[in-house]
Order: C-alpha cells, then sequence, then structure tokens
C-alpha cells in the first residue's frame, strides 16, 4: 500500500500522519470486505470426506487429462471430480473419543456434544470429516461432575468419564436412562440387572480400539474402531500388544 509505506518513511520527520491515516482507511475497508464474505450465505460449507477410493480415481483422472491428446482427454473429466461427485456414506450416530472421556450424537445434520470443552481436537476432526456442524448446547443430556444421563436425545447414551468403575447405584441409574452405556473405567466386576440388554464399551474396549462411531442397526449397533481402520503401525505396536 503506497500511502503506508510513504507514511513510514515520513513519520521519523513527523509527516507520516496523514499518509499513515489514508492508510488505515484502506485497512479498514478490507476487513470490513473480509468480514462481509466471511458472513455471506455459503461462505463455509461443511462437506463429509470421500472415501479412500474417491481420491485414487480423481489423481488417475488428472493424470489422463493432463497426458492424453486429443477428444478423449475429457473423458478423464468425470473421473477428476470423483472427489465431489462420490455418494457419502450415512454418518454415524454417534461417536465415543479414544479415553471414553468425550462423546457426541448425531441430530440430523448436526454433532450435539456431551462435553463441549473436553477432547475438542478429536471431535472437531470427526464432526469435520463427518460433514457435521457442531452444537454445544449440550441438550439432551443431564451432566453431574462424573457422568452424563440422556433426557431427550434420540440417542440414549450415558456416558462415566470417572478413571474409576462407577459405583453399582450409579452405574443402575446410567443403564436405565440409556440404551448405549459407555465407561472411561474398568468394567465393574459384576453389572447391574438394568444393564444386561444395554450396548456396554469400558476402558478396556477403548485401549484396544481407540475412538468408536456407533451406527443404529436393525437389530441394535454396528461399531466402528479407529484402531481398525487405521491399522497397526511401528509407533502404535507396542501400544497395541501392551493393551493385551
Amino acid at each position: 500500500m503506497p500511502a503506508l509505506a510513504i507514511g513510514a518513511v515520513l513519520e521519523p520527520f513527523g509527516l507520516g500522519g496523514p499518509f499513515l491515516t489514508v492508510a488505515g482507511w484502506g485497512i479498514d475497508a478490507m476487513g470490513a470486505i473480509s468480514d462481509w464474505f466471511a458472513k455471506a450465505p455459503f461462505a463455509q460449507i461443511t462437506v463429509a470426506s470421500a472415501p479412500s477410493a474417491a481420491l485414487v480415481v480423481a489423481f488417475l483422472g488428472l493424470m489422463w487429462l493432463c497426458l492424453w491428446r486429443g477428444r478423449l482427454r475429457w473423458l478423464g473429466l468425470p473421473l477428476a471430480f470423483a472427489v465431489s461427485l462420490w455418494p457419502r456414506p450415512p454418518a454415524p450416530d454417534a461417536w465415543i473419543a479414544s479415553n471414553g472421556a468425550s462423546a457426541a450424537i448425531r441430530v440430523g445434520e448436526q454433532a450435539v456434544l456431551m462435553r463441549p470443552d473436553v477432547s475438542r481436537f478429536g471431535v472437531d476432526l470427526w464432526s469435520r470429516r463427518r460433514g457435521l456442524t457442531i452444537d454445544e448446547t449440550g441438550e439432551g443430556f443431564d451432566c453431574g461432575r462424573l457422568a452424563c444421563a440422556p433426557t431427550t436425545a434420540p440417542v440414549a447414551l450415558a456416558a462415566s468419564w470417572g478413571k474409576r468403575t462407577p459405583k453399582a447405584a450409579e452405574l443402575e441409574r446410567l443403564c436405565r436412562s440409556g440404551e448405549l452405556v459407555s465407561l472411561r473405567g474398568p468394567a465393574p466386576s459384576e453389572w447391574p440387572a438394568a444393564c444386561e440388554d444395554k450396548l456396554r464399551l469400558t476402558g478396556e474396549d477403548f485401549a484396544k480400539g481407540g475412538a468408536a462411531e456407533l451406527y443404529r442397526t436393525g437389530g441394535g449397533w454396528r461399531i466402528v474402531w479407529a484402531q481398525t481402520l487405521r491399522g497397526r503401525r511401528p509407533w502404535t505396536a507396542a501400544a497395541s500388544e501392551d493393551d493385551g
């Protein structure tokens, strides 16, 4: 910006004020324009990630467009847009962090966070990958110091994030309120009768499988574990073996 440069040069001599003022007007105008575009409708759209195969197809399509000569090169155009055009799989109904300390459920196109201030990095990555916007109100859950019980949430997920196993009375309350029960701590030596027909996940499960995505099926629930998808790598093999 010329006015800013001139003002900076003349300022040591006490003559840069008018030029810096004009430069400030320009900066304010740029800020106002940026703010308008940032708040405009559809300025930001969250789109679910495509399957890994779409990236390979898109790469092959781009290579075809770049290397082939003649009109047949345009056959690669739809392949190049595979990442955008590939059908997205249905989003999971619930997500639980790898340490069991945080969770979220899907309500339409939103991810309702059970504990908005915990494990934000993980839940932010998961929600963007699944094309969901974040709802931090925690609506639908009754949360205390160490546990949350569902009230009006469409996915009745009850969770305890204490490192110790909840007492029998607390377990009974969680199991009566939820169809899914998640414990950050170890499994109890004996589950209450109210927990018998509920899907139960404990600290041992998260240690082996990592974060979990849960899909409602006709006969219950399907769980997709993060550790299964990413596989065993040199820097995770030792931890996996320690987990038994």
